[in-house]
């Protein structure tokens, strides 16, 4: 039951037809602090649907209605929403890309929720650190770590005495950083970290995660895995009466951060996803080749898309570029863009193409649309139904340096305000 309040903080509604969402009372606007309309309801719009924004005749959002009817904020997210007809109206979780709730996306949202500083959190999820010390440092954060002073908040009947020094009461802020023990330790790395002053173990985290912090990525990595080790020190003599000396706890963690980037911190792209595309059954690679690319502009995030085809010699056929309307969401843009390209193939007589594209996990996507209830899956049914008309047609991923053309295209000045496609070659870079 305790779970609900989180459930629901991530339910938002995926807009199909529109019949079955209230404007009002439902959040369903693209926006992840407040999914909700902010414009005051007047009595004329008691019960409106989302449906009732709907230009009959195009099927399309009815901008001069919108524009009449809301404040700039909110007509702004909704014209960025896409609208399936063919679809229903249902709820789906936005903390993971297929719409649908998961254990490890709810932990992420509870830490955005525990913790005030978005960036600290952030900063975590992004570090190339093994998963079970992402693990430690959320709960380490979040102040749920097995110290004594929390047991005895849990009304555990115990002593709270430091298991590592056996000196003061423990917390985590003592056990982690300003213990005798893990003294020792942080002198003996002698990593460039912020004094231990004050309790708040988050507050001196900020100082080293934090935006104003100067620290690279491999610096803050080695420090989350510093911490890591302590507090397997500490266990180690809670569990099994023994306490690695300081020497050796610092030996084992420099030698298992160097195993670690040798052999963990690679990209985890799967073999599969290099050489696996999305393919009509049946049919062999051919075609020309149409290289694909997303962007996002300025502020206000808009959305452009980006791609350049070429014979199967390498011969130049034709580049273009333009905007989208899409929210800030980088894999349903990547995927707008692919359909963005799959339909000017299409309309202009090719029977098939091998699109490339620099996202794996978009490639991997388009074999699992089923299991999508975001609006993701929309985009997804309609790249689908576009190869389903060109046999032969894949979409294979590559590495961003194979992709540089697109990405340029997609990131060029012109791509904001206007279309535009060049048969004899894009202006210059």
């Amino acid at each position: 039951m305790a779970s609900q309040g989180l459930v629901k903080m991530g339910c938002r509604r995926r807009i199909g037809g529109g019949r079955t969402t209230q404007v009002w009372a439902h959040p369903w606007l693209p926006n992840s602090q407040d999914p909700f309309v902010s414009t005051d309801q007047l009595a004329i719009n008691q019960g409106m649907m989302v449906a009732d924004l709907v230009d009959d005749v195009t099927g399309t959002w009815n901008t001069n209605l919108i524009q009449q009817i809301f404040n700039a904020r909110d007509a702004s997210l909704i014209n960025k929403l896409p609208l399936n007809d063919t679809y229903d109206d249902l709820w789906y979780w936005e903390g993971d890309i297929t719409g649908n709730y998961s254990v490890r996306s709810g932990y992420r949202r509870l830490g955005d929720v525990l913790a005030p500083n978005s960036y600290v959190w952030s900063s975590i999820w992004k570090l190339k650190i093994p998963p079970n010390r992402k693990n430690f440092m959320w709960r380490a954060l979040s102040n749920i770590l097995p110290t004594l002073d929390n047991l005895i908040k849990k009304r555990v009947e115990l002593v709270n005495v430091c298991p590592a020094c056996g000196l003061v009461e423990e917390n985590v802020m003592h056990v982690l950083c300003s213990c005798t023990y893990a003294s020792l330790v942080w002198n003996l790395l002698q990593l460039p970290i912020p004094p231990f002053n004050g309790n708040s173990f988050l507050f001196w985290a900020e100082l080293w995660l934090g935006d104003a912090s100067t620290l690279g990525c491999d610096v803050r990595g080695r420090i989350c895995g510093v911490l890591h080790g302590i507090w397997s020190a500490r266990n180690s003599v809670v569990w099994n009466g023994n306490l690695p000396t300081p020497t050796a706890l610092c030996n084992r963690l420099s030698s298992s951060w160097v195993a670690w980037q040798e052999y963990g911190a690679r990209p985890k792209v799967p073999q599969a996803h290099l050489n696996t595309s999305f393919v009509h059954e049946g049919q062999r690679q051919n075609g020309v080749r149409c290289y694909v690319d997303a962007a996002f502009h300025n502020s206000h995030q808009n959305a452009t898309y980006g791609f350049l085809v070429m014979e199967a010699d390498g011969s130049y056929v034709a580049a273009a570029n333009g905007p989208m309307e899409c929210p800030y969401d980088p894999l349903m843009a990547e995927a707008m863009a692919v359909t963005e390209a799959l339909s000017w193939l299409k309309n202009n007589g090719y029977a098939a193409a091998s699109l490339f594209t620099d996202c794996a996990v978009l490639v991997t996507s388009l074999s699992n649309t089923r299991s999508f209830r975001s609006y993701i899956g929309f985009v997804l049914d309609a790249c689908i139904r576009l190869i389903s008309t060109m046999p032969g047609t894949i979409v294979t991923f590559v590495r961003r340096d194979a992709n540089k053309a697109a990405h340029m295209l997609a990131k060029h000045e012109n791509a904001p305000a206007v279309c535009s496609v060049w048969r004899d070659g894009p202006p210059s870079f």
